[in-house]
């Protein structure tokens, strides 16, 4: 009798230590790559730093807020996922080269309410392989301000005129009592035209043209205010790039594990 109750003993103990072996057995190691594929695992992060005060911080920190897309060679979408809908589970896609795309916010040409930013990144998938990916986003659009001091004892109207290649036929007025900052969806090094247009308290009319370079995820403001020289009215037109607080860049990691 003590020898079967040995052999039992023996026997749930093989059990249960292959049960417990099997257990700490990672995701990764249990996995079977079929062949001709491969896995991965999304994560984003969103703990990043805004320096703006200009745009609601809280909306590009919510991953509710973001967009994911997964695109094959082919140009086919084999995933769309917002930041909350990401698969915990490895993701099974056939070897090939696939762009991710991760995107917030509205992609217009210019507006003093929104921003845009997106980050797109390539990465192969080979047999029993798992990529990792980093997404960089930062944004697609230059930040500008314009300030006008001083304008009301001289004019009686006043405004500034932006064209882009973004905006194209189209074009933006940052209007006298616009405050709001404007941001303008440019290419790097991209020149864009001002027109200033100024109506004096006797009804005299006047434009000014001005050029400026900008680049995406940069700042530039642009201080207007009448001058008195010799009894004559002017206008100075002050430009100020060193105030870069817009969003610089915005690192969304995606670890694919």
């Amino acid at each position: 009798m003590n020898t079967m109750r040995k052999l039992v003993a023996q026997l749930l103990l093989c059990v249960l230590g292959g049960g417990l072996l099997t257990a700490c057995s990672s995701e990764e190691e249990m996995l079977q790559i079929p062949e001709g594929k491969g896995y991965v695992k999304l994560a984003l992060n969103t703990d990043m730093g805004f320096q703006t005060k200009a745009v609601d911080e809280s909306y590009y920190r919510n991953l509710e807020n973001y967009m994911i897309d997964i695109t094959n060679s082919e140009g086919v979408k084999v995933g769309t996922y917002t930041g909350t809908t990401i698969p915990t589970e490895m993701i099974e896609l056939n070897n090939d080269t696939y762009s991710i795309k991760a995107y917030c916010g509205e992609d217009k040409a210019a507006s003093t309410k929104t921003m845009y930013v997106e980050g797109i990144q390539n990465f192969d998938i080979n047999s029993n392989q798992v990529t990792k990916v980093t997404v960089n986003c930062a944004p697609v659009c230059a930040r500008v301000k314009v300030i006008y001091e001083g304008m009301e004892e001289y004019f009686t109207d006043w405004s500034a005129t932006f064209n882009t290649k973004a905006l194209d036929e189209s074009s933006f007025v940052y209007k006298k009592d616009e405050t709001d900052p404007l941001y303008l969806k440019v290419n790097k090094n991209e020149k864009i035209s001002v027109n200033f247009s100024l109506t004096s308290t006797t009804g005299k009319r006047t434009t000014i043209d001005k050029t400026y370079e900008l680049s995406p995820n940069e700042a530039l403001t642009i201080t207007v205010k009448p001058t008195i020289d010799s009894g004559n009215l002017g206008i100075t037109i002050e430009i100020n790039d060193q105030t870069n607080d817009i969003p610089i860049d915005i690192e969304i990691p995606s670890d694919w594990v």
